[in-house]
């Protein structure tokens, strides 16, 4: 019996194919099988999960204008925080940014990163707002760009006005340069 089969396939080279084909499908199987046996996967579970779709929220970003004395709204979509100080460096980074629509690097001539934010119920306040405040490190100044006459007031204001209206338990920002208060950040 085993010299029939042995001799059929010796001479019959599509029954030398099927018996190959047969035997690297195998192999693969079982390797499979090995490897979800391994790694305590499912044999089953062939297919990726479906992704988490990411929530996002439309906010609101005032950003200043290049006249230096107007503020204009842009809608933008933006991650869900679940902390409030993730959120305002979020917000502050998206007016640094300018707008999406024209170009106004001119108004924020530098490259600010933020040290800290805090966030605290101030109780001497008659209003009894929250307060945020901003410590930024000393900025560095971009090359070859003109500072716009008014343009650090009007960043601050749009920094204000973004983050308030975001974030509604916060009444006041403030914006530190090194921890001074009242420092200019890049108008000299």
């Amino acid at each position: 019996m085993k010299i029939k089969f042995y001799e059929k396939i010796r001479n019959n080279k599509k029954e030398k194919n099927r018996i190959f084909v047969l035997f690297l499908g195998s192999l693969f199987l079982i390797d499979y099988l090995a490897f979800c046996y391994h790694t305590d996967k499912n044999i089953f579970n062939i297919f990726p999960s479906i992704p988490v779709s990411d929530e996002r929220k439309i906010i609101d970003v005032y950003v200043p204008q290049l006249d230096g004395k107007t503020i204009s709204k842009e809608e933008r979509s933006a991650p869900q925080f679940n902390d409030k100080m993730r959120f305002a460096a979020f917000l502050f980074y998206q007016v640094l940014k300018g707008s999406k629509f024209e170009n106004t690097t001119m108004i924020a001539p530098v490259n600010i990163f933020i040290r800290k934010i805090w966030i605290y119920n101030e109780e001497r306040n008659s209003k009894n707002g929250v307060e945020c405040y901003i410590d930024i490190e000393f900025p560095v100044h971009v090359d070859n760009i003109k500072i716009i006459k008014g343009s650090e007031d009007l960043f601050k204001k749009a920094v204000e006005r973004t983050i308030t209206e975001n974030i509604p338990e916060i009444r006041s920002v403030q914006i530190l340069v090194q921890g001074i208060y009242g420092r200019s950040i890049w108008e000299i």
